[in-house]
């Protein structure tokens, strides 16, 4: 049995429902299961038309009992993608594809399935050449910095080679899957490059260009468009692309996180680019409803809520004791932040009275 997972907050249902839109629609009849992270308490929304919602309780293993706390959204999705991956397998899933969450399939994964023949694992490299230097917006640092391999994509066969790398993430990911690029760390990006170097028989890189198009890397990748739903590189279909930082508040800006300047030179290398964030944003934005989404439910904890000194906290600690110096002395700094936010708000306008 074949399938496609995600993992997704509450939030990003919208994403992960136009995901499993544009795989059915490039051909891709295999169920997306959608793990949903903050789900407490409740039933799943209903499966169908491809989908397959999976509660964070019903997997045997869903790491350490802190870590929805000690990790923040984005970490915790990222971190349990081997989770995910080892619940379908015990399920007799026989290949799994991983895909993030923020992605536009437009093209069939059927070469993708065969290629698995050949490893337990199939990843992709964020870029497949050297980029020139007047790319400023990505640049070979900035790569080296946030991991070699892109997490979006991983094809993974069931065999014993592929359970032992599942379990070698399982054990890591939950200790090592900050994001804290200051200390080293972003998330599952900085572990994937240790697979191929600890397990070197049994990983791939898959070097297919139509795979896991992205803002990063779009500048060499000669991508042609047919029509409205379909993109090709040398005349066979595109088969996905990687909308990272895309928010639909801001219809048109290839990555919320990089600067205007950053966004405009995107486009410009890529004109082809503004079809397919605009193919994008329609198929996500019929999914929005007008309800907002439930509040996070692990944004505190024992009543503290969890910035990201207090979450670091908590990991090392195991618990958030007030009476602890270390706790105190987090707690002062908070206070500081927001006595010098508040300052920087309003002395603007105090002065110009």
């Amino acid at each position: 049995m074949k399938s496609f997972c995600t993992v997704s907050t509450r939030s990003h249902l919208p994403f992960a429902r136009a995901l499993a839109d544009s795989l059915r629609a490039a051909g891709n009849p295999e169920v997306l299961h959608v793990l949903i992270t903050d789900l407490v308490g409740g039933e799943p929304p209903p499966s169908g038309g491809g989908l397959r919602f999976v509660a964070l309780d019903e997997l045997a293993d869903a790491g350490p009992p802190l870590m929805r706390w000690y990790f923040d959204a984005f970490e915790f999705c990222n971190a349990l993608k081997p989770f995910l991956v080892s619940h379908l397998f015990a399920q007799h899933h026989e290949r799994v594809i991983c895909l993030d969450v923020d992605l536009l399939v437009t093209g069939s994964f059927s070469e993708v399935w065969d290629q698995m023949e050949s490893a337990p694992l199939l990843l992709t490299p964020h870029q497949l050449v050297p980029p020139p230097l007047s790319i400023t917006h990505t640049t070979e640092i900035d790569i080296v910095d946030q991991g070699l391999l892109n997490g979006g994509f991983a094809a993974w066969r069931r065999c014993p080679e592929s359970v032992e790398m599942l379990n070698w993430l399982r054990t890591r990911l939950p200790v090592y899957g900050f994001c804290d690029r200051p200390h080293g760390m972003f998330v599952d990006q900085k572990l994937l490059p240790l697979l191929p170097h600890y397990f070197p028989r049994h990983v791939e890189i898959c070097r297919d260009p139509r795979l896991n198009i992205a803002f990063w890397n779009v500048h060499e990748r000669a991508v042609a468009q047919c029509d409205d739903a379909r993109w090709e590189i040398d005349g066979s279909p595109v088969v996905f692309f990687h909308l990272s930082g895309y928010r639909l508040e801001r219809p048109g800006v290839v990555c919320t996180y990089m600067s205007a300047e950053a966004n405009a030179a995107v486009l410009a290398n890529a004109p082809w680019l503004a079809a397919v964030l605009a193919r994008y944003h329609q198929g996500v934005a019929v999914h929005v409803t007008g309800s907002p989404p439930a509040p996070y439910p692990f944004k505190t904890f024992d009543g503290v809520k969890l910035t990201k000194e207090f979450r670091r906290l908590l990991f090392t600690r195991g618990r958030l004791d007030r009476g602890d110096p270390a706790f105190r002395r987090v707690w002062i700094r908070e206070k500081l932040r927001t006595l010098k936010r508040t300052v920087t708000r309003f002395l603007p306008d105090w002065l110009a009275r």
